[in-house]
């Protein structure tokens, strides 16, 4: 029976004896300053810059780290190249594992915890740790001899644990928690019965009762059961694509029913939606339930996110020639009724304004605001129009057609006035006209306007052209005769303006 018990021993010791290959807690990270500049490993066959991994290694030899594989999902190109004491891979940035194996050590995979980057380097250092502890070893060992050796008397025995699939677990012994995690070899214990535990987190607790023997060694083969839990995920808006630890797992509503337990990362995405990450703990026989709002972002292709906007504006242009206008009168030159023909004192000009708009840019299509301008027309009468501004855009890109207008009031605050104007002209005297010198004019753009402009907006700059009306109204005196009029003469202008936002959401 003691051959028995130490050949057994013997196996399990020699099946445990393989080292394991473990990626070294908490050694992933990004090494600043350190990039890709190998000009001949810069690209993977997408042409996308590759990022570098520095795997440094422990307990690895040379000739053991050159029969490193290095394995990724479908998406993933490598490149290697051996350096003293660990191997740079270079590899696509958007990788979202890497598993690497070795024909002596097993295999082990890891899961990228954030985005990697082209070009940049990061490194991680990988472990070839025994599956089995010393202190178990020298255990076991001691266990082993003082068995042959008939030692093991006295009202005591011994307990010895493995656990599969994974070594790792804790065991305890009627409550108490014993330092040394499986595969496990106990102190004395006393002859009688003693309740074990083995727990192992993402795994179903294991829970029994052992009656010690005098001079005894139990041993538990215990097999964990891996612990499920269900993971519910709903969305609003729906259709949302969703990453179960950066695996692409369908879109929104989804149920996972039967997952094994414990942290995942969960990755929202939705075009036009800003991306939502989110750790989330899976319990065994319980169903986690994740519920998300997404927040609705523009695009990042367009400038115009909404917020308030402050736009100067500065235009030149030219305004039409004025109108004719027949004024009727008596002269005592001529005692009878004779008529003056009287044309406004301008015909084409020169006009220019400066404009101050502050509005809101409700999405990228549409801005209103209202705005205050200072306009020179016609050489010598400045106005001071006040309008409400709507804009219009044709796509929610970063180059846009608008449309622009603009309505409202303008107040002169500078008007003209001229004497001797106009000629007179009467039947009896056609053939001969005399000036009429005790006439004077007083003119201004007082009123209503309007304008309509068309242009391109590249980025933050516009520019249009635009036409507009704009009241010009005239006050023609001679002798005790007053003449009122007014009309809408158009404006043409180049235009130039500058967003400036003043707060982007």
């Amino acid at each position: 029976m003691k051959k028995l018990l130490l050949l057994l021993l013997g196996l399990f010791l020699s099946l445990n004896m393989m080292a394991q290959l473990e990626v070294k807690e908490g050694s992933f990270k990004e090494v600043e300053g350190f990039v890709n500049i190998n000009t001949e490993i810069m690209y993977d066959d997408n042409d996308k810059p590759y990022a570098v991994l520095k795997v440094k290694t422990e307990n690895i030899n040379d000739k053991e780290r050159h029969q490193l594989l290095f394995q990724g999902d479908a998406r993933t190109f490598f490149e290697l190249e051996y350096k003293v004491g660990e191997v740079w891979v270079y590899l696509s940035y958007y990788a979202s594992y890497l598993k690497i194996s070795h024909p002596d050590f097993g295999s082990t995979e890891f899961w990228f915890p954030f985005d990697m980057y082209g070009k940049k380097g990061y490194e991680l250092t990988l472990i070839n740790k025994p599956s089995l502890e010393e202190d178990f070893m020298k255990r076991l060992e001691a266990l082993e001899n003082a068995t042959a050796a008939g030692l093991n008397t006295g009202e005591y025995g011994y307990v010895v644990i493995k656990t599969t699939p994974v070594n790792g677990a804790t065991v305890m012994i009627d409550g108490e928690e014993k330092e040394m995690k499986t595969p496990f070899v106990s102190d004395k214990l006393g002859i009688g019965h003693h309740r074990v535990r083995v727990v192992k987190d993402n795994y179903k607790p294991y829970v029994t009762v052992v009656a010690i023997e005098e001079g005894k060694t139990i041993t538990l083969d215990v097999v964990l059961e891996q612990a499920f839990g269900n993971l519910e995920i709903v969305t609003q808006p729906e259709n949302v694509v969703i990453k179960l630890n950066r695996v692409e797992r369908g879109t929104t509503p989804q149920l996972f029913s039967n997952i094994p337990v414990g942290n995942y990362k969960i990755e929202f995405n939705k075009k036009k939606y800003k991306t939502v990450v989110k750790d989330v703990i899976v319990k065994d026989g319980e169903t986690t339930c994740v519920d998300i709002e997404m927040e609705k972002i523009s695009p990042a292709n367009s400038l115009r996110k909404q917020g308030w906007v402050f736009r100067p504006e500065i235009g030149f242009g030219i305004i039409t020639s004025g109108n004719t206008h027949r004024v009727s009168f008596y002269s005592t030159l001529v005692d009878e009724n004779v008529q003056l023909h009287v044309q406004d004192y301008y015909t084409t000009d020169l006009c220019f304004d400066i404009n101050a708009n502050v509005g809101y840019q409700i999405n990228p299509f549409v801005y209103f605001g209202l705005g205050i301008a200072m306009d020179l027309k016609a050489t010598t009468m400045l106005s001071m129009p006040i309008y409400l501004n709507p804009r219009f855009y044709v796509n929610n890109k970063k180059t846009s057609i608008f449309f622009d207008i603009k309505f409202g009031y303008a107040i002169s605050i500078k008007t003209s006035e001229i004497e001797h104007i106009g000629v007179m002209n009467s039947s009896l005297y056609a053939n001969n006209p005399y000036n009429i010198n005790d006439i004077t004019s007083t003119t201004k753009f007082n009123g209503l306007m309007g304008e309509f402009e068309i242009g391109l907006e590249y980025k933050y700059s516009s520019f249009g052209i635009s036409i507009g009306l704009q009241k010009f109204y005239s006050e023609i005196h001679i002798y005790d005769t007053n003449e009122h009029w007014g009309y809408y003469p158009a404006y043409f202008m180049l235009k130039y303006g500058y967003n400036i936002f003043l707060n982007k959401k």
